[in-house]
């Protein structure tokens, strides 16, 4: 028989009392046992308040973390002051990045270590250079609605794995600059309307 407690399972053996289950659930409701940081696969903040300015301290500490997400509101409401700490070279095992509505306008160059990392969405983001992106080689979706993006890296052709790039959104680019990035990636589809 299995019982569920509030935050994790609590497994009975079949042969246990009522009362041993119920001692084993209260047990658990009142002292939940807490995830090792480094077991934690998928991460996610939204934004409600707007004196927030990043992830907490202990995200960096999650070593297995496979995805990580900081949803915001429109940007009209909050924009600007979020910051990605250098730290988040030490993911090394992430594959998906969601940093959306989020006025952040800087990445560290520590992202290059993220090699893990195939999706990347930065909707609505301030991001004005992803030159240090160009090195996360197994990236296969970048998402960059409405960056007001006015260049993209010149060696943008790096990402061979690239299957995605979404432009849309960035009216500062020009249509030699869309042009460049459709020859230095042909095998990607790229979204753009002005």
């Amino acid at each position: 028989m299995v019982a569920c407690g509030v935050r994790n399972k609590v497994v009975v053996e079949e042969k246990s009392s009522f009362q041993d289950t119920l001692d084993k659930i209260k047990e658990e409701i009142l002292h939940p046992k807490s995830e090792p940081l480094d077991s934690i696969k998928s991460y996610h903040i939204g934004i409600a308040q707007p004196d927030c300015k990043g992830f907490a301290d202990s995200v960096w500490q999650m070593k297995n973390l496979q995805s990580l997400s900081m949803n915001g509101k429109d940007c009209n409401e909050h924009c600007g002051g979020v910051t990605i700490s250098p730290k988040i070279g030490q993911l090394t095992q992430l594959e998906e990045l969601n940093i959306q509505l989020v006025g952040i306008s800087f990445l560290p160059d520590e992202i290059k270590n993220c090699k893990k990392l195939k999706k990347i969405n930065f909707t609505d983001s301030s991001i004005e250079n992803i030159d240090n992106l160009t090195s996360l080689e197994n990236l296969e979706e970048l998402w960059l609605f409405g960056c007001n993006l006015e260049k993209l890296p010149a060696d943008i052709g790096r990402l061979k794995k690239l299957k995605y790039l979404g432009l849309t959104g960035n009216w500062q680019l020009t249509d030699d600059e869309i042009k460049r990035v459709k020859q230095a990636l042909p095998k990607c589809e790229i979204s753009f309307e002005r």
